[in-house]
């Protein structure tokens, strides 16, 4: 009897062990796929810092709020003129450090990480806010607005700013819902749906300078919406295109190598103003030097994205209307070649 209580033992300690050795096997199989598809700023740097800097959201006991709110008026005035940032911080104190609204009678359904690529336009930036931070609460989204900021002299990389957003947008909170926005497009109606869908979303179907209209067939640019693992399956954007222009058409090529479509709001709801401004120093249009065909992103989309990017992480700061988060991109080789372009 003794021996048998024994083996009983023995054999459950060593299936203890198999347990933990195959958890482990399973846990840095896992880690290191995560690592792969996120480049060199790896995975286990997020999870190590993901409790430390976490959000908290405040309202997890509360019930969800309702899908439609009476408080949307439809059509709404675009606010060309702003207060300076001080001002600001006070109208929109109710937000919490990096400009996270979250609403305070129920629980969000929604987990909405807002990603601004940008570089040296001061104006559109607090317009942007200005505006954004006036209508967003009324969707009664658990929401942030990051505005990634590329350093450096380099040409703009809308590509690789969003890709970096993306990552560090993750260790700080479950986001669930992933837009791309760019800085000088407002919405003129509190109805467009911030969030996402089963599909990505191309949310700016009709702006203003197109005379709210699509200006070409396969037009994916200004603000579009993404899933986690819609933007991981199709390796999120380009990191190749320096300058402006180029990456909007990758992206709707690998959508559609990932396999999904793109959804589209109508255009009589889907409408937004772009704001006024030149092309920067350094910022020439990309798309004059290289427009990507399906064959030509297929040879590439799996190399370059998510899984190639090259930056040092210059500073995150959690300012009182959204986190700023600088950036220096470290992979010059592209850019090189595109300044020694002569149609560039």
């Amino acid at each position: 009897m003794l021996r048998q209580n024994n083996l009983f033992w023995i054999a459950a300690a060593i299936s203890n062990i198999l347990f933990m050795y195959w958890t482990i096997l399973i846990y840095k199989y896992h880690l290191s796929f995560e690592t792969k598809q996120l480049g060199n700023e790896t995975v286990w740097k997020a999870k190590k810092n993901l409790h430390k800097n976490k959000i908290i959201t405040r309202n997890e006991n509360l019930p969800f709020c309702a899908e439609n709110s009476s408080v949307f008026k439809g059509l709404i005035g675009i606010q060309k003129v702003s207060p300076d940032m001080k001002v600001m911080e006070k109208v929109f104190s109710m937000l919490a450090p990096g400009g996270h609204g979250e609403p305070r009678n129920c629980r969000a359904r929604h987990r909405i990480a807002i990603i601004v690529p940008y570089r040296n336009r001061p104006l559109h930036r607090r317009l942007f806010l200005y505006n954004m931070h006036q209508w967003l609460p009324k969707q009664m989204l658990d929401y942030m607005v990051i505005i990634i900021s590329q350093l450096g002299k380099e040409k703009f990389n809308r590509g690789a700013l969003m890709n970096i957003g993306f990552v560090e947008a993750q260790k700080l909170y479950d986001w669930e819902c992933f837009i791309f926005h760019d800085i000088d497009l407002l919405p003129e109606n509190d109805r467009i749906p911030y969030r996402c869908l089963d599909q990505p979303v191309h949310l700016s179907a009709a702006i203003s300078k197109y005379n709210y209209s699509i200006p070409y067939k396969n037009n994916f640019g200004g603000i579009c919406a993404f899933t986690k693992e819609q933007f991981l399956r199709m390796n999120g954007f380009s990191n190749d295109y320096w300058g402006w222009g180029g990456e909007d058409d990758d992206a709707h090529n690998r959508v559609l190598l990932a396999g999904y479509s793109i959804s589209r709001y109508p255009k009589s709801l889907a409408r937004y103003t772009m704001l006024p401004h030149a092309n920067q120093a350094g910022t020439s249009n990309a798309s004059n030097c290289y427009t990507p065909s399906i064959n030509e992103t297929l040879s590439k989309w799996k190399k370059s994205g998510l899984s190639s990017l090259n930056y040092h992480l210059d500073s995150i700061k959690f300012l009182p209307l959204y986190l700023s988060i600088q950036v220096t991109l470290m992979d010059k080789g592209q850019e090189r070649l595109l300044q020694n372009s002569s149609d560039c």
